[in-house]
């Protein structure tokens, strides 16, 4: 971004078209002291989301984007003077509801 204003981060992506539950999703905390507001935007849709961060535990954030089904802009915005991190930023499926895990059973014979 900027230097003296907000800074910014933007990335040129296609939302997968006829993807279910197409889902924005990300990691955000502070990087110091304070508090800043991300404002995440998704250029020419209705996908917006503002939110004050002002803890350095990391905070997962889900976004729905079924409503931008075409070629955008991602741009994360940070006002205010404390820094913001992002990690794990990614595009895809989220599925609803639970999901089944299934573990391997492992069994160790021992002779005796």
């Amino acid at each position: 971004g900027g230097a003296g204003g907000p800074s910014w981060l933007s990335q040129v992506l296609t939302v997968p078209a006829g993807g279910a539950n197409a889902t924005l999703s990300f990691l955000v905390r502070l990087g110091d002291a304070g508090a800043s507001t991300l404002d995440v935007e998704l250029a020419g849709t209705p996908v917006r989301h503002a939110q004050i961060i002002s803890t350095d535990d990391w905070t997962h954030v889900w976004l729905p984007v079924d409503a931008a089904e075409q070629a955008t802009t991602l741009t994360f915005t940070v006002s205010g003077s404390a820094p913001i991190l992002l990690d794990e930023v990614s595009l895809g499926s989220a599925i609803s509801g639970g999901s089944e895990v299934r573990l391997p059973l492992v069994s160790l014979s021992v002779a005796p």
